[in-house]
């Protein structure tokens, strides 16, 4: 298993959490190592258990994606979260919280599954089913529906129809006002604009693997 993510060693959070799950893993008596850079993680040997990878290289996580069985992403609230698409493009399943973003971009029993994150027996039982009951065939089907929904709902493509409807409806609300409430609807443009533009940003870098 691979845990990885963003981490400064001058931010005291991400320092205690690494501690902590090492100290988790020893524990559990599971062999693990940590790694800063690519080449220290692909020098990993296969003995151990529980490998750790601190701000992993984009290299290194695309080959990570391509190669897993099953994500699992734990943020609760979180309000997008790219890495579940990156995941689904990889044709990796998800396994995600049912909050924030990841509700909206993963389906669950089709493209992955949602579970609470508080629940850490329901997260348990879908990594079981994962890994020893569903057929390579199962998880392929599962793969190509997340790598399908990515290309249909979030590429880069569809961010510009979908940025051009809005602003075509902001557009028909300014014509249809009289003349003394048309700066609202400059302020509806403005802020749907605004929405667009934010989320357009936030794909990006997955619209142009798209």
């Amino acid at each position: 298993m691979a845990i990885s993510g963003g981490y400064d060693k001058r931010v005291s959070e991400n320092v205690t959490y690494h501690a902590d799950l090492v100290s988790l893993a020893a524990s559990l008596n599971l062999t693990h190592s940590t790694a800063s850079t690519t080449a220290e993680a692909l020098s990993t040997p296969p003995s151990i258990s529980v490998l750790f990878i601190l701000s992993v290289p984009s290299a290194l996580k695309a080959r990570l994606l391509h190669t897993s069985t099953l994500l699992l992403y734990t943020p609760s609230f979180e309000h997008f979260g790219i890495v579940p698409l990156e995941a689904m493009l990889a044709r990796t399943p998800v396994l995600a919280a049912t909050t924030g973003g990841p509700t909206e971009t993963v389906v669950n029993a089709e493209t992955g599954w949602l579970r609470p994150v508080e629940d850490a027996a329901r997260w348990t039982d879908v990594m079981e089913k994962v890994l020893t009951s569903l057929s390579s065939r199962d998880l392929e089907d599962i793969g190509e529906a997340g790598h399908r929904r990515v290309v249909e709902l979030f590429s880069k493509r569809k961010m510009a129809e979908v940025l051009v409807e809005a602003m075509d409806r902001a557009q028909e609300v300014s014509e249809a006002k009289r003349p003394g409430i048309l700066p609202v609807s400059g302020v509806v443009l403005y802020n749907v604009f605004g929405l667009m533009v934010g989320a357009a940003l936030a794909l990006l870098y997955l619209g142009q693997k798209v």
